[in-house]
């Protein structure tokens, strides 16, 4: 990747203040959205961007695999309403 040049850390920073908005998004669009499709695709999004893009792997285990997906989308959905909520202006704030 190399060291990241002005240009490329501008946009960085201009694109990392959007973050807590488009996390809230994809939330949104992963609980509601009109299909299948853009539901699994905004949990996707959510999933590598918090955990990283999964690794392909085999593994050979006479245990079924234990499925904590719905644990970790809810955890994630809690997140991105904590961040919503507290970007919000509070009762008698005055917003700039």
């Amino acid at each position: 990747m190399g060291t990241p040049n002005k240009v490329t850390a501008d946009i960085r920073a201009a694109a990392q203040l959007h973050g807590a908005a488009a996390i809230a998004k994809l939330v949104s669009l992963m609980e509601g959205g009109d299909t299948d499709q853009v539901q699994l695709s905004a949990a996707r999004e959510l999933l590598d961007r918090g955990y990283g893009r999964s690794r392909r792997s085999v593994a050979i285990s006479s245990e079924q695999p234990v499925d904590n997906s719905g644990l970790l989308l809810q955890r994630i959905a809690d997140i991105a309403a904590r961040q919503a909520k507290a970007s919000l202006p509070q009762a008698g704030q005055k917003v700039h």
